[in-house]
């Protein structure tokens, strides 16, 4: 539970990321809501599909969320307005993010 530091996080391909709580049943506060990045030609909808999420071991305060456009991007949970860096590199969508427990910087995504 969240006393010891836990919580339960989920992405949805609708753009948001959640953070359920079960102190008054099952409730949930949104954390972020995914835009896209970059020309929106042709885009139907401004937000981005969320396909992962991972916490980095040594900072709770901070999560990496996977796109269906490719993209990575770090985020805060105390910050929803925009991200704090986002990564490219896959030519579709990310469907698993590993954070390292090594190296806290480190972290790898399969598409």
């Amino acid at each position: 539970g969240a006393e010891r530091g836990e919580a339960l996080v989920s992405c949805s391909t609708d753009g948001r990321v959640l953070e359920w709580s079960t102190k008054k049943g099952l409730e949930a506060s949104t954390l972020m809501v995914l835009k896209r990045v970059g020309d929106a030609e042709g885009v139907i909808s401004r937000r981005a599909a969320g396909l992962c999420v991972d916490f980095p071991v040594d900072d709770a305060s901070t999560y990496l969320a996977g796109t269906e456009d490719g993209l990575v991007h770090r985020c805060s949970c105390s910050y929803n307005e925009q991200y704090l860096e986002t990564y490219a590199g896959h030519a579709g969508p990310v469907y698993k993010i590993r954070c390292s427990p090594y190296w806290p910087k480190a972290f790898l995504s399969c598409s």
